[in-house]
């Protein structure tokens, strides 16, 4: 085998990686258009050396790629037409429970694919969703109704304060109080128990004396 065709394919590769990793660490589902394009466009161009092209040229080819990435970015960042352009912007599917279907017509998306990706984000209901999102990778953006909203450490929090308020509020007074009753109410229903013996002994007394009449 051809030593040198070796060393420039592990050259090769290497520099690939470092040129992706150059490029960004997003995965494929989180990329725009215009990376995806750099990703294929890189892949297609670190093969040519090893089909007989210079590696130099190549290298160099892959660099002017990664750059334009950059540039075009930065430029995104200072103006806002051309991130419209080259990225996209978010598309606003569901608003107040309801299907936008002529922003669903734009983007080319079914009315069964939007609920395809509403139950891979565990969202049962369309009527749940306040407002939903399809962002310029493809991924859903939602959030949910205040009535739909999961309770959170916050919420439990809240409640167990206004409990406690509530109790602050009553007094110790006030639950002494209650504490008697409920102890008075407690001695009556006792001794309540204890006299129903007495009675019916009195009861078996008076039937005896009129039997011996």
């Amino acid at each position: 085998m051809d030593i040198y065709f070796v060393a420039q394919t592990v050259i090769t590769y290497i520099f690939g990686v470092l040129a992706l990793r150059l490029a960004g660490r997003k995965s494929l589902s989180q990329m725009t258009a215009a990376e995806t394009v750099v990703m294929i466009a890189v892949g297609t161009i670190l093969i040519e050396p090893l089909v007989g092209r210079e590696m130099g040229k190549t290298f160099a080819a892959v660099i002017i790629v990664i750059a334009t990435l950059y540039i075009l970015e930065i430029l995104q960042i200072r103006w806002r037409f051309l991130e419209r352009v080259f990225s996209g912007t978010s598309i606003v599917v569901i608003e107040n429970g309801k299907i936008k279907l002529d922003n669903l017509k734009k983007i080319r998306l079914t009315v069964h694919q939007l609920e395809m990706h509403l139950r891979q984000s565990s969202v049962a209901k369309i009527e749940e969703v306040e407002y939903a999102t399809i962002e310029p990778n493809g991924q859903l953006g939602y959030t949910l109704k205040e009535s739909a909203q999961p309770v959170t450490k916050s919420d439990i929090e809240a409640i167990m304060k206004m409990l406690k308020d509530i109790q602050n509020r009553l007094g110790p007074t006030e639950q002494s109080k209650s504490y008697t009753d409920s102890a008075e109410t407690s001695e009556t229903h006792n001794t309540q128990k204890e006299s129903m013996p007495q009675d019916t002994l009195f009861r078996e007394v008076e039937e005896a004396a009129i039997k011996k009449q």
